[in-house]
């Protein structure tokens, strides 16, 4: 098995690793007691004491499974290749003071994870190529049907070599194949990050804004003759219900002006005098 790895920019460098399939074919024979008792363990211990198994014996294998599920599969054929693509680095162009571009990195891009297998048949009797237990290609076209479709969050890891990602299953295709009920298949995983959105609480630092907002939406009116306080809330504050605020904002300077005038009071603003400056209220 190789392990293809894309850098970014034209950069390319292949990572070649494993047995050419009649070598890879004898050498798994030579595992199959290893294999039966891995066999054993993965019934009894389940997917983690296989991926342990795997890397205790120095085994090559593909290990998927969902970061926030409970289903997990082995790939039971591995491919004769396995393709890493980097994600590179996203750069910003800019153009300084016209003196032409320039290239700032921003952020790394998604990497990619691709292969190409089969799931084989139950017709099959050679089952030294058989990762773990055998079964039906249906089985696994549901569980990866069902990720790509749903966008399922997963983990990749392949033993012996440095792939262990989060990822989505950004594609899935599957057609059958052969005589022996094979079905063939490809998958492109892509990197998958967690966002973290946070929030930042702005202290006012001028305790006085609050104040200095609300006397700008203040208006001063001077009262001409005939005036009332209902007609001037009608006007100013859309309903002349709301007169009561208008006196209630500017009591000490009506009271005032009617008492200046010879009454005892402005018998609750009903009686105005042209000149007289007061505060229209915010509404």
């Amino acid at each position: 098995m190789a392990v293809v790895v894309a850098a970014s920019k034209k950069r390319s460098t292949k990572i070649k690793r494993g047995l050419k399939k009649t070598t890879q074919r004898s050498a798994v024979k030579a595992l199959n007691s290893n294999i039966s008792s891995f066999a054993k363990q993965n019934a009894l211990f389940g997917f983690n004491a296989a991926i342990a198994f795997s890397r205790k014996n120095n085994m090559v294998d593909i290990y998927i499974r969902e970061r926030n599920g409970t289903q997990n599969i082995r790939i039971p054929w591995l491919p004769a290749s396995i393709e890493y693509e980097s994600g590179g680095v996203v750069v910003a162009s800019y153009d300084i003071m016209n003196r032409g571009p320039v290239d700032v990195p921003t952020a790394s891009g998604l990497a990619k994870i691709s292969f190409e297998s089969q799931f084989p048949g139950g017709k099959r009797t050679d089952k030294s190529m058989l990762r773990g237990t055998w079964k039906s290609p249906e089985t696994y076209h549901k569980i990866l049907d069902k990720w790509a479709t749903k966008g399922t969050a997963l983990n990749i890891l392949v033993t012996g070599y440095p792939i262990n990602k989060d990822v989505y299953l950004s594609s899935y295709s599957c057609t059958p194949a052969g005589g022996f009920g094979d079905m063939e298949y490809s998958v492109e995983f892509t990197e998958q990050r967690d966002i973290t959105v946070s929030s930042t609480k702005v202290k006012n630092k001028d305790k006085n804004a609050k104040k200095k907002r609300n006397s700008k939406t203040k208006t001063t009116y001077k009262i001409k003759k005939g005036d009332t306080l209902w007609k001037i809330a009608k006007k100013y504050m859309g309903a002349g219900s709301k007169w009561k605020k208008i006196y209630t904002a500017n009591k000490s300077i009506i009271e005032k002006t009617a008492k200046k005038r010879g009454y005892k009071s402005s018998n609750n603003g009903k009686r105005l005098f042209a000149g007289t400056k007061i505060t229209i209220p915010k509404s």
